[in-house]
C-alpha cells in the first residue's frame, strides 16, 4: 500500500500503535528486504505520529533526523467512574485480554499466588489449548481455583462491568505494547492500574501512586498491591485521581483534538 501511495504521489502521516518496530511478534528481526520497506516507507512519510514520547528511540532506525514526529497519546469513550469501594474489603483484582503467552497472564497468576487473601477476577478467553493447559495445571499446584473468577470472552460494551468491585486492573503483559486501550478504559472508570514498565509506562507514571514494576517481576508488584490496599485513604484518593486525569486527558474526544492539532501542523 505504501508503494503504491508514493507511486502516485499521495502524501501521507504514519501513526503506529506499537511500542517500536524491527522485529516481529515472536521477536524475531524484521529480514533485511523487510526492513529495507518499512525505512522507506516512514522515511518518505510527512510526518509520524507516536503514541508517547517515551516510544520514540523504538523508532530511531527508521525514523529521519529531520522528520516531524508528534506524540498524540491515545483515547477511550467516556464512560461512568465506578462507584466508591467499602473500606477494608478484601483485594480484589482484574485482569482483561486475550489470554495468550505474550500478555503474561501466567504472570498474572503468579501476582495472586503472592497475595493470599485476593481473588482475581478475569475477562478474556484462551486461544492456545496448550497454554490453557498450562495454566491450568498452575492455578491447580497453586490451589487457586477458588480465588479466579473466570468470566470468559465478554462484547466491549459489557466487559467492564465485571469488575465494579475490583481494587486494580493488573496488566502483566512481557511483550512490546505501545499504549494499552485497556489502561486507559480502566482509569476512565476510576479502576487503578497496576502494570509492567512496558510500552508508553511513563504516561501511567503521571499519575501519583499507580503500581509499576520491572517485567516480569510478579513478586514486588503482588507487594506493591498490598501496601496500597492497606492505604485506604491513599488508595480512594487514587481512584479520584486516575478517573478524573482520564476524562480531562484520555477521551476519544481529546484523541481527536490533539489528531487533528498534529494534522494541521503538517499542512
Amino acid at each position: 500500500i505504501a508503494s503504491l501511495i508514493r507511486r502516485y504521489d499521495v502524501p501521507y502521516v504514519l501513526h503506529p500503535h506499537s511500542g517500536g518496530i524491527g522485529s516481529d511478534d515472536h521477536n524475531r528481526p524484521f529480514s533485511p528486504r523487510l526492513r529495507t520497506a518499512v525505512r522507506k516507507m516512514f522515511r518518505q512519510a510527512q510526518r509520524v505520529l507516536l503514541l508517547h514520547e517515551s516510544l520514540r528511540e523504538g523508532y530511531d532506525e527508521f525514523i529521519r533526523n529531520d522528520q516531524p514526529v508528534s506524540f498524540v497519546g491515545n483515547g477511550v469513550p467516556e464512560a461512568a467512574v465506578y462507584p466508591p469501594l467499602e473500606i477494608g474489603s478484601p483485594l480484589r483484582l482484574a485482569f482483561i485480554g486475550n489470554l495468550i503467552r505474550y500478555k503474561g497472564f501466567h504472570h498474572a497468576i503468579e501476582v495472586l499466588r503472592e497475595l493470599p487473601q485476593a481473588t482475581l477476577d478475569v475477562v478474556g478467553d484462551f486461544s492456545d489449548s496448550n497454554y490453557e493447559d498450562e495454566i491450568k495445571q498452575r492455578i491447580a499446584n497453586d490451589k487457586l481455583g477458588d480465588r479466579i473468577i473466570f468470566h470468559g470472552r465478554q462484547e466491549p460494551e459489557s466487559a467492564w462491568s465485571a469488575f465494579t468491585h475490583c481494587h486494580f486492573l493488573i496488566f502483566t503483559s512481557d511483550w512490546k505494547e505501545g499504549l494499552p486501550l485497556v489502561w486507559l478504559e480502566s482509569m476512565m472508570r476510576g479502576l487503578p492500574v497496576a502494570s509492567f514498565k512496558i510500552g508508553a509506562w511513563r504516561l501511567l507514571a503521571e499519575t501519583p501512586n499507580l503500581i509499576l514494576t520491572q517485567i516480569g517481576d510478579s513478586k514486588a508488584l503482588a507487594r506493591r498491591l498490598g501496601e496500597l490496599v492497606d492505604q485506604p485513604e491513599t488508595y480512594a484518593q487514587l481512584r479520584q485521581h486516575v478517573a478524573a486525569k482520564a476524562h480531562a486527558s484520555y477521551s476519544a474526544k481529546e484523541w481527536v483534538r490533539r489528531i487533528i492539532e498534529a494534522l494541521n501542523q503538517t499542512k
